[in-house]
């Protein structure tokens, strides 16, 4: 049936086409990892895996020279400036600057070849879906709304991307990080480690609240694209019968409530991500906050002194900003296999 003739049965739109779309994107999130989907797009990342690895190679050494930064902090002020020696304290703070700038010239460069990798593998995927929808019979467009087809190549291929900017291997980085966080923490001081521990079932509470939410956000996100999409590629290309019935004020109404529920479900996923944020962001502080106070009493009582405790509270907020990301990028993996899945079923 043609949108024409769809439009032409006097109803605001037709209901076969879109009711089947939305039906069929409304699948639940698949696995955070599915080896047979990462195979099936393995084809269009290897001929780029010199950028791949060289990426890979680029993580531990932006994060050494990122953990390295607040030991450095920790040997001026307890060599130097408490015991009031300025001999070499230049060539520490030159060390330091080092440090900053290699970590950024790292960071630079892992994220550029990371980007570079995405947007070269989705090239690929992308020229490969368009030759095969082109090369079907035309039955397979009375079957398939073309809006539905749209949003394969477009938004679904641009989300699998997103795996490569902010997914998969920064992921891995992110866990990297904070195992070195952690073990730096334990060499500098076991107590106050603990201490830093005991916010972490608050910590999973929330991770888990919010990834609750923004996994079922994003669901209903492609839901209502796909039907957006659907319904506008439908109606614009029979507008002349839409007009011709004088249908125009009925599907306008329609189109203004399938938008209004598609903005509604990325404000639940971005009040989640904002609020996750916030709190873990609060965590970090009161928990930066209670090691100084509990460090500082124990000063001076101790062998702790005032650089391990600076030290450790600059390695404190470093330990919560993955904590966060981790979260946040395990939802756009899962959401990004997802998008795999239903192009890897268009193609087949």
């Amino acid at each position: 049936m043609s949108a024409g003739a769809s439009v032409a049965s006097g109803r605001a739109a037709p209901p076969r086409r879109p009711d089947r779309a939305s039906g069929d994107e409304q699948v639940a999130l698949g696995k955070a990892y599915d080896a047979r989907l990462v195979r099936r797009l393995w084809r269009f990342v290897r001929p780029h895996w010199a950028l791949l690895v060289l990426s890979l190679l680029l993580i531990p050494v932006a994060i050494a020279f990122e953990i390295a930064q607040p030991y450095l902090l920790k040997q001026a002020i307890d060599v130097h400036i408490a015991a009031h020696q300025t001999d070499g304290l230049l060539a520490l703070a030159a060390i330091y600057v080092a440090c900053v700038v290699l970590q950024a010239l790292a960071g630079y460069a892992q994220l550029y070849s990371l980007q570079l990798l995405g947007q070269r593998s989705m090239h690929a995927l992308r020229l490969a879906t368009y030759r095969h929808v082109i090369t079907r019979r035309s039955a397979f467009y009375d079957r398939m709304p073309v809006g539905r087809l749209l949003t394969r190549m477009t938004n679904d291929v641009e989300n699998i991307n997103e795996m490569f900017a902010s997914g998969v291997i920064t992921l891995v980085a992110d866990a990297v990080k904070l195992v070195a966080i952690v073990v730096m923490m334990l060499s500098l001081d076991v107590g106050l480690t603990l201490i830093t521990f005991l916010s972490l079932p608050a910590l999973i509470t929330l991770v888990a609240w919010a990834r609750r939410i923004m996994r079922t956000s994003f669901r209903e996100i492609r839901v209502k694209l796909a039907a957006l999409n659907a319904y506008l590629q439908e109606h614009l290309s029979g507008i002349k019968v839409v007009q011709l019935f004088g249908r125009e004020a009925a599907a306008q109404a329609r189109y203004d409530r399938i938008n209004g529920e598609h903005r509604d479900a990325y404000l639940g996923a971005i009040r989640a991500d904002a609020g996750m944020y916030a709190v873990v962001e609060a965590i970090g502080i009161v928990a930066a906050a209670s090691i100084a106070w509990y460090a500082g009493a124990r000063i001076g009582e101790s062998a702790i002194n005032v650089g391990a405790v600076v030290a450790f509270v600059e390695y404190v907020n470093k330990y919560f900003n993955p904590v966060g990301e981790i979260a946040a990028k395990d939802t756009v993996r899962q959401s990004a296999m997802t998008q795999a899945e239903r192009i890897v079923e268009q193609i087949d």
